[in-house]
């Protein structure tokens, strides 16, 4: 390809990312930002979908720090713009450094890719989300936190901590958790720490969610 041809393309092409429930873009953003499984990368030219790739989210499974690592990671295959429901202050931090702008909304990938098109995406200048949202558990924030939940456990931090279903026994290694749950697919999901269920919609169906109870955590607690 000529070099002129080249500069050409570069200047009418543009690559973002979304949040990604699966490795489809036919498939749901994830309500998630820093945990959500996956990202998927959408390269537009000439305002026209051209290629698109999943990558795994390898800052999931991190103990703290997914929002800022998983900014890093996207930020890495040089995007200009990110589509997801919600964003913490670190990841959001990131991306305002960079220069990369961030959109908001819920559904499907590939109907947010075609509204960003269309210039139809509301853009955020805010965070949307809590730190630490996503987490299960109680989680812990940075400062003083909002007053004791239980006997032995001090919430910190903006994040709200799980309160514990005194009928359900715990078996070691394992933690209780809030749980969302749509009212209109049972879709069940870790509650976001600070916000309401009632506040967020099924990333499955779109439906409403409500508050589920607590539920066990399969994710062995750090002695």
């Amino acid at each position: 390809m000529p070099e002129k041809e080249k500069e050409e393309k570069d200047k009418n092409t543009i690559k973002i990312a979304v949040s990604a429930s699966e490795n489809d873009i036919k498939g749901d953003i994830d309500a998630r930002f820093g945990r959500c499984p996956y990202f998927m990368i959408v390269e537009i030219e000439n305002n026209k979908m051209k290629h698109a790739k999943a990558i795994k989210n390898t800052a999931a499974q991190q103990a703290g720090g997914a929002g800022i690592s998983a900014a890093k990671l996207i930020a890495d295959q040089d995007v200009k713009a990110v589509i997801g429901s919600n964003f913490g202050p670190r990841a959001f931090d990131v991306f305002n450094q960079l220069d990369i702008k961030v959109y908001q909304t819920e559904g499907k990938i590939k109907d947010a890719v075609k509204k960003y098109i269309k210039g139809e995406l509301k853009e955020i200048s805010t965070p949307t989300g809590p730190q630490h949202m996503g987490m299960g558990g109680a989680g812990q924030g940075q400062g003083q936190g909002l007053g004791r939940r239980l006997s032995d456990r001090q919430g910190q931090g903006h994040g709200r901590g799980a309160i514990q279903n005194p009928g359900l026994k715990q078996n070691p290694g394992q933690e209780t958790i809030d749980r969302c749950v749509c009212t209109k697919c049972s879709y069940s999901m870790p509650a976001p720490k600070g916000i309401d269920c009632s506040q967020i919609k099924c990333p499955k169906c779109g439906a409403p969610m409500r508050t589920g109870g607590a539920g066990i955590s399969p994710v062995e607690v750090k002695k």
